[in-house]
């Protein structure tokens, strides 16, 4: 195995890497979002037991706490866009290098066909 291969192999590793990071940041987004809805609700259904009306009291929770959902989910949704962005500027100057120095983006060799 060459050096040019062993670089090949690295950066493919690298890229799956960054890949399952970015799975595992939109999972916590999901999870963050529903357990923002069901605290809502719950908190909702709490005061409303105090205050008489348990089911009013849960129906205005999860209104709220959707709605706090939404906006930390539209919050943590650009950030990760904005984090993809750079993500995606890197490969393609690391791609930009590649060809100009022989290499193809995909990682083959020049006159590889896949």
């Amino acid at each position: 195995m060459d050096a040019e291969e062993r670089l090949r192999n690295a950066s493919k590793s690298h890229n799956e890497t960054e890949d399952v990071r970015v799975g595992w940041r939109m999972a916590g987004l999901a999870w963050r979002f529903t357990t923002e809805v069901i605290a809502g609700a719950v908190l909702g259904w709490l005061i409303g037991s105090w205050l008489g009306d348990a089911n009013l009291g849960a129906l205005i929770g999860t209104g709220i706490g959707l709605a706090v959902a939404m906006y930390s989910l539209m919050r943590g949704a650009l950030k990760l866009n904005a984090s993809l962005d750079r993500l995606g500027q890197t490969r393609s100057t690391k791609a930009g290098a590649q060809r100009k120095f022989g290499g193809t983006s995909d990682g083959g060799s020049p006159g590889d066909e896949r």
